[in-house]
């Protein structure tokens, strides 16, 4: 018998809003937040696999080839160094929270 019925990941855990609890003598609940704090939080889960996407995109470049056309870390320490995911996203100039694919597609029907 499984230890857990339920197995959630940390996106999802992040993406769903808090479930109803008591309210607490001490301190501030997540239920006492602002919906807005909640919708802010699934914009940004649901940009991670565009963010991912696009980085993809990025490494796959020519710039970041060897001689042997394989990609280099190296090449790409160059450019990046030290930068997480979420700044080279920024910097490359395709960061966005919302779905310009299907927004597109939306406009065309």
């Amino acid at each position: 018998m499984p230890k857990y019925s339920n197995l959630v990941s940390k996106r999802e855990r992040i993406y769903l809003p808090p479930p109803a609890t008591k309210k607490r003598k001490r301190g501030a609940d997540a239920s006492d937040l602002p919906t807005e704090y909640f919708r802010s939080f699934r914009k940004i889960v649901e940009a991670i696999p565009w963010r991912e996407a696009d980085i993809v995109a990025e490494r796959q470049k020519a710039e970041y080839l060897d001689g042997e056309g394989e990609f280099s870390d190296v090449k790409w320490g160059q450019v990046w160094d030290a930068k997480n995911s979420w700044e080279i996203w920024r910097e490359i100039g395709k960061e966005r929270y919302q779905n310009t694919k299907k927004k597109a597609e939306d406009i065309n029907s």
